[in-house]
């Protein structure tokens, strides 16, 4: 075998991006990449749940506000129906969402991040180790 044939296998984090918005969606993807994540984009939670299912990201960036259920709907079923909870959910959402999501109890996502905040964002890619704190159990 010459020094050509060797191939390196990098290990990558697999990430899922769901939004409806094919803007946000492809931003937020290519942030991801550009940390050395192998990413999948959706933009139907169905689709999510079903790759989801198949390839178990370890994050997810997941719109709250999506077509039929919202962010925190498709992360109760992530939790709770597939047992998910090897990977780390954030929601990506709106300026006006913040009330509702600062409300919430953090039961079945990891944190939030609104869309636009790049720099917040970048913040949870850099600091993300894979590994999803739990603390408590879920019922």
């Amino acid at each position: 075998m010459s020094q050509n044939d060797v191939k390196i296998y990098q290990f990558k984090q697999k990430a899922m991006v769901v939004d409806d918005d094919a803007v946000s969606r492809q931003l937020v993807s290519c942030l991801l990449k550009k940390h050395g994540y192998t990413t999948l984009e959706t933009s139907r939670y169905e689709e999510a749940i079903r790759s989801y299912i198949a390839l178990k990201p370890r994050l997810i960036i997941l719109d709250q506000n999506l077509e039929s259920l919202s962010g925190l709907e498709v992360a109760f079923f992530i939790r709770r129906v597939t047992g998910g909870n090897h990977c780390s959910i954030y929601l990506h959402t709106t300026q006006n969402e913040t009330e509702l999501i600062d409300n919430i109890n953090y039961k079945y996502i990891d944190g939030y991040v609104q869309k636009g905040d790049i720099e917040k964002l970048c913040h949870i890619l850099k600091n993300y180790r894979g590994i999803r704190e739990v603390t408590t159990m879920r019922d």
